[in-house]
């Protein structure tokens, strides 16, 4: 199947938008892949910084409001005065508008008097870091485990009545048995969120089966051993639950100043599968819309260039059937033109050389008929060269005959006569000898008579055939016919001579008859 030109040009824009099409997905999908893994991974680990900026904004918030409590002159008082009620009331109004999650009051001793987040008291903390640092004078925050929170960010500061510790006074936010603070994290960040106490998951956002994922334990060795054992941040995809997961992990540091857990966050890469595929499906639309707005310009832009390169080749058809008057029509521009106003000059040029061809073909019919008249000249010539041939070898023949007769006749009569005039033929020697030149001369001359007519004849033959050649031969043919007349006058020249010796025989019969006179008288004598 053969292409037009425009079909050409439509199929190589094609190819070249499918080819830049697939080039360009190929390197979007490359790129995009690589480029939203490193974005996440980045954000993954901005956002690990924003969890550490939002931990150490809670704990100067869990500080401030313990310091608030603990500088209370009526929770000094209610301490001493052992007064568990009033304890209870402040520690719950704290929890309700001050946002945090548990308070717990204990007095000098370390027992607990009240607590804001339980009912239970008389219970011993003193053995929490928070609470010995409190009653040792000293407020401290950190990740604590504790009696009924068994997890948390908490802070403690001493209770001072007349400027002796009466009592301390810890609060906090719950890390373990509420996942509020978790929450937060995803709510603001938009993340999964886990925090580890130890290797345990104890708080997190992750759910299978519609259940969060609480009490189990982390899998991954590297993570692990990058985290708990040297201190380190973890960032990697990782597997959570049987999916990819970007991720990071770092330590979650206690009171003590030693590592006590980990915190985790991470965001499913299906999400990122997501946004690479509607990514890719944009750039896939807008290239089929390129695409497709390239081959409509190409498919017209075809047809602007191809349309005139048609009616030039409608043009040439013309002129290739003979019509040469033919007109190529529309407008032109550019290598069109060039190439429309090339085949009018060929055209023009064309006819003209068909003109020349017809008058030299009529000037050689004209030269034709020339040489058939010099042919027939020829023939006519060739004609009268044989007849002049015949009549003047036998016009010759028979006049040597004439004289051979006459010759034998007188020797014959001079041979009878010789015996007598012995003496007397001594005498005429020499007059004899002239006789036998003259008759040496005309044998010659009759020779070169029949000569000339074979050269006639042999003339007329090659006139005949160079005049079939056409109008260069014409005129050959005429000198030919004029080496014809020449040859005759030639032969007309050599009959005269003939003629002339034959007078001069007769000289010489006279001669011998002059001879045998007096041949006659000395033998009268």
């Amino acid at each position: 199947m053969r292409l037009t030109f425009t079909g050409k040009i439509i199929a190589l824009l094609l190819f070249t938008v499918i080819l830049l099409t697939l080039a360009t997905s190929l390197t979007v999908d490359y790129y995009l892949s690589d480029g939203l893994n490193r974005m996440s991974q980045n954000e993954i680990d901005t956002k690990a910084d924003a969890v550490n900026a939002m931990l150490k904004e809670a704990s100067g918030e869990v500080k401030g409001v313990t310091y608030l409590l603990a500088t209370r002159p009526d929770v000094a008082s209610a301490i001493v005065a052992k007064d568990k009620t009033a304890l209870v009331k402040i520690a719950k109004d704290a929890q309700r508008e001050l946002r945090i999650e548990f308070v717990t009051i204990a007095d000098a001793e370390g027992k607990v008097v009240a607590r804001g987040h339980s009912d239970q008291s008389g219970d011993s903390v003193k053995k929490q870091l928070n609470v010995q640092k409190a009653l040792a004078g000293q407020g401290s925050v950190g990740l604590e485990e504790g009696t009924a929170v068994k997890y948390s960010l908490r802070a403690g500061y001493p209770v001072y009545q007349d400027g002796k510790i009466v009592g301390s006074v810890t609060t906090g936010i719950n890390l373990s048995s509420s996942n509020a603070f978790v929450d937060d994290i995803k709510k603001v960040l938009g993340t999964e969120c886990t925090i580890f106490y130890g290797d345990t998951r104890v708080a997190t956002t992750i759910e299978r089966d519609g259940k969060r994922v609480i009490g189990t334990k982390m899998d991954n060795p590297q993570v692990l051993e990058a985290v708990l054992q040297k201190g380190g941040r973890f960032l990697n995809v990782n597997k959570i639950l049987g999916q990819d997961y970007n991720t990071a992990y770092w330590p979650m540091y206690g009171a003590d100043g030693k590592i006590a857990g980990m915190l985790f966050i991470g965001r499913d890469r299906a999400s990122i599968a997501a946004t690479e595929r509607t990514i890719l499906f944009s750039a896939l639309t807008a290239s089929t819309a390129v695409a497709l707005i390239v081959l409509i310009v190409g498919f017209f832009t075809a047809r602007g260039m191809t349309s005139p390169l048609r009616r030039v080749m409608d043009f040439a058809r013309k002129v290739s059937r003979g019509d040469f008057d033919a007109v190529a029509e529309g407008r032109y521009s550019g290598e069109t033109e060039e190439l429309k106003n090339t085949l009018e000059r060929m055209v023009v040029s064309l006819k003209a050389k068909i003109a020349e061809a017809e008058a030299m073909s009529r000037e050689a019919g004209e030269e034709a008929k020339c040489a058939e008249t010099a042919r027939e000249e020829a023939e006519k010539a060739r004609a009268m060269a044989e007849i002049a041939k015949r009549e003047g070898m036998q016009e010759a023949a028979e006049n040597l005959g004439v004289v051979i007769e006459s010759i034998i006749a007188a020797s014959t009569q001079l041979e009878s006569q010789v015996e007598q005039v012995r003496t007397g033929a001594d005498h005429q020697r020499d007059r004899l000898r002239e006789v036998v030149e003259a008759i040496a001369q005309m044998t010659s001359t009759v020779l070169d008579v029949a000569k000339n007519a074979s050269r006639a004849a042999q003339s007329a033959d090659d006139t005949k055939t160079k005049a079939s050649s056409g109008a260069a031969v014409v005129a050959e043919s005429m000198r030919s016919i004029d080496r014809v007349n020449a040859v005759s006058a030639d032969l007309k020249a050599a009959m005269s001579a003939l003629g002339e010796q034959t007078q001069a025989i007769g000289r010489v019969m006279s001669v011998i008859s002059d001879i045998a006179d007096q041949t006659n008288l000395l033998a009268l004598n």
